[in-house]
């Protein structure tokens, strides 16, 4: 089965993963500090679930690539960089 890949698609899992590591580091400095009234470690929770839900795209992401380029390449280091700053964020708490 063959299925066809948005050409910008690549641009957006970028763009998605710099907007996701953007929103882990704001709530780590503004709301994790007021949460932690209620939770232990609320910047862990906020990292797990921006890791699923970026995971659920970079799923959808993947299944749609049909060969390996240079593009697609470039599109999971970017996911990769994303996943290691996620899992420093959690390792400096």
């Amino acid at each position: 089965m063959v299925v066809e890949v948005e050409e910008n698609s690549n641009e957006v899992l970028v763009q998605l993963a710099k907007q996701t590591e953007n929103l882990a580091i704001f709530e780590k400095e503004k709301f994790s500090p007021l949460l932690k009234r209620w939770h232990p470690v609320p910047a862990a929770v906020a990292v797990a679930t921006l890791h699923q839900c970026f995971g659920v795209v970079l799923k959808q992401y993947t299944t749609k690539i049909t060969s390996l380029t240079n593009e697609y390449i470039s599109g999971m280091q970017t996911a990769g960089k994303l996943e290691n700053v996620l899992v420093q964020m959690v390792g400096r708490l």
